[in-house]
């Protein structure tokens, strides 16, 4: 999320904020890339305590009709105009977001159920132990992406899907 016109104490109320929401971000100094001065700051979260989610989840999954065609500036050497609805999240960096779940683990075993699929079963198939399906199923560990890919395909689920339980679930 870029800040570029906060100043820093702009900065440090915005974080505040958005932690008394649960959003973990952190603000890393950024400097133009074509000059190399300081311009403002970006802030970053990390995908591992989920903040990516529950951020979009707050904010809308799809980008607002109403905002979806407005300008966020240029960028490049050409000045290509780039507009809000090019800041959510594409399919693979859901892919990202979602392998990081842990609300994930029961929407894939309701699925391999509905397939009639055991543990076993499901792991052979796409070369996953066992214990990884177990343990992700019980919301004690997360797939990475390159396995959270091979779960989707095996049990043949689309992020539409996944995001629509989510949003159900909680």
């Amino acid at each position: 999320m870029a800040t570029n016109c906060f100043s820093k104490y702009d900065i440090d109320v915005l974080i505040q904020k958005l932690k008394e929401l649960n959003l973990n971000f952190y603000p890393v100094e950024y400097k133009s890339g074509f000059t190399g001065k300081k311009c403002g700051y970006c802030l970053y979260s990390k995908t591992s305590d989920g903040t990516p989610f529950r951020f979009f989840k707050f904010i809308g999954l799809e980008c607002p009709l109403g905002i979806a065609s407005c300008s966020t500036g240029s960028k490049g050497i050409y000045h290509e105009q780039k507009f809000f609805k090019d800041k959510w999240p594409r399919e693979e960096d859901w892919i990202k977001i979602l392998s990081n779940i842990k609300l994930i683990g029961p929407i894939l075993r309701e699925k391999r159920s509905e397939l009639g699929l055991s543990q076993n079963q499901l792991g052979n198939k796409i070369g996953i132990r066992r214990e990884n399906i177990r343990d992700v199923e019980l919301m004690k560990r997360n797939f990475g992406v390159k396995n959270f890919r091979k779960i989707l395909e095996a049990l043949d689920l689309d992020i539409d899907y996944l995001l629509t339980q989510l949003n159900l679930n909680n």
